[in-house]
């Protein structure tokens, strides 16, 4: 249901400290661009999807680093 002050739309309630994000290498590296497989860009369609696996791994890395940030620790390895 939504709240009849609309600025309280968008105000986090006290379920927001329970919520808990653990991020963690995926079991399958580079799972979604395998499962849509390659794009439809004929000769280029290889080196595209180079392109977008290290993006992905670029992403995985900064994500990790971002995530470990905050406590000391240093980020797992990402193999992705």
């Amino acid at each position: 249901m939504l709240p009849r002050d609309p600025g309280e739309f968008w105000r986090a309630g006290p379920e927001l400290a329970l919520f808990q994000v653990n991020i963690a290498p995926p079991a399958i590296p580079r799972a979604v661009l395998k499962r849509l497989g390659p794009p439809p860009l004929g000769s280029y369609a290889r080196e595209f999807q180079q392109l977008l696996a290290s993006y992905y791994q670029e992403i995985s890395c900064r994500a990790y680093e971002l995530d470990y940030a905050g406590d000391g620790q240093e980020g797992p390895e990402t193999g992705s």
